[in-house]
């Protein structure tokens, strides 16, 4: 029983929904306030407390969450089904349940989404990471498409060759073997670098774990997502190996609180480039070297051909793998998703929708034109 002038917890949710997303509104009016309050301030003191926390749970949370919101489903329509059967109830307490159930649904999708926006998503936000390194990102013109392909071919070949007992497997593709153990902790070690050499604070430890069953997300086609209620991100157990440490360093640059995902695509190519380990290096190389043979390839199909010619056998087994492997998971579902996600995006105020993905190139040669890459 509630006490006179005590708050419903059901309307009280709502309220910090419709609350998160006032506040989104009034941070979207000046990413520098958001930098500083949230992304620099409260965000920080999230990250510590999840990864001291929770995050130090062997098991992939996702799964615990998705059992929870099974099981609250469940005692839901039973209790909807027995009400309905209970035939000693008018037809007006029936209707006064079916809009209870509907004030549930309200608090529930409001309490959602201010867990959403507190835990990690104002961070869409925060201070474009081209304002605070003082870059302008600018399209390429043909003359630096073909500088940055000729750069990126022969940093993606060398970074192959230096791959220990890489010669023994001759032109096949890579395997799982040539997979870092310590994969995560590499990679996050590099990415924390680079965060800290960009002037960035760097607190936590975002854990990136593979989920099973394999194939769902590609389905979806995704590699990937980070998963602000539990803080932890998560990746395809059935990628190809070369696509798996671009991939880990992608989700994690989101755990430490950037939503953009060209930017995460910058990061990620950077934390793997810089990495000690050969393998690291070759998988964030060739992701660049098919975003930067894409642009060729629409600037110049003649010169994209003449390049794609110079690759050696092994390289293109390594992306050949990779198309056939997601070609499987190809269908209605992840043209539908793919649709939903760019609307998604776009609601959060990424106006590139799903092509911010692409923006790698031009933050990469940005970046390089100011003397941030040698």
């Amino acid at each position: 029983m509630k006490k006179p002038g005590q708050i419903d917890l059901k309307v009280m949710m709502i309220l910090l929904g419709a609350g998160a997303l006032l506040v989104r509104f009034l941070f979207s009016l000046n990413p520098y306030i958001t930098e500083s309050i949230y992304s620099r301030g409260i965000f920080l003191g999230i990250r510590f407390c999840l990864d001291n926390t929770i995050g130090k749970l062997p098991i992939p949370l996702i799964y615990l969450l998705v059992l929870l919101l099974i099981l609250f489903a469940v005692k839901m329509i039973a209790k909807w089904r027995r009400a309905r059967k209970d035939k000693t109830r008018k037809k007006s307490s029936i209707k006064v349940l079916f809009f209870k159930g509907l004030l549930y649904c309200a608090a529930f999708l409001g309490a959602a989404v201010f867990l959403f926006y507190f835990l990690w998503a104002f961070n869409y936000d925060r201070l474009p990471i081209e304002a605070h390194l003082k870059i302008k990102p600018e399209a390429l013109d043909i003359d630096e498409i073909r500088q940055e392909a000729k750069l990126a071919f022969q940093m993606v070949v060398d970074a192959r060759e230096s791959i220990p007992g890489v010669k023994h497997i001759g032109n096949n593709a890579l395997d799982n073997r040539y997979l870092p153990k310590d994969l995560e902790n590499q990679i996050r070690e590099s990415l924390e670098a680079v965060l800290k050499s960009m002037g960035y604070p760097v607190v936590g430890r975002v854990r990136v774990k593979k989920l099973w069953p394999g194939g769902l997300l590609m389905r979806f086609g995704t590699s990937g997502f980070y998963l602000p209620f539990t803080g932890e991100a998560y990746i395809s157990a059935n990628l190809t190996p070369v696509e798996i440490p671009f991939d880990v360093a992608h989700e994690m640059a989101h755990g430490y609180g950037f939503s953009q995902e060209g930017t995460c695509n910058f990061l990620a190519y950077l934390a793997c480039i810089l990495s000690q380990d050969p393998f690291i290096k070759y998988s964030g190389s060739l992701v660049y070297f098919s975003h930067i043979s894409a642009d060729l390839y629409r600037a110049s199909l003649g010169e994209y051909r003449e390049l794609i010619k110079k690759l050696p056998a092994g390289i293109i087994a390594d992306r050949v793998k990779e198309y056939r492997n997601w070609q499987r998971y190809q269908g209605w579902l992840m043209d539908i998703s793919q649709k939903v996600y760019d609307t998604y995006l776009k609601t959060q105020g990424v106006r590139e929708g799903i092509k911010s993905y692409d923006r790698l190139v031009v933050l990469t040669a940005a970046w390089r034109r100011a003397g941030g890459l040698k």
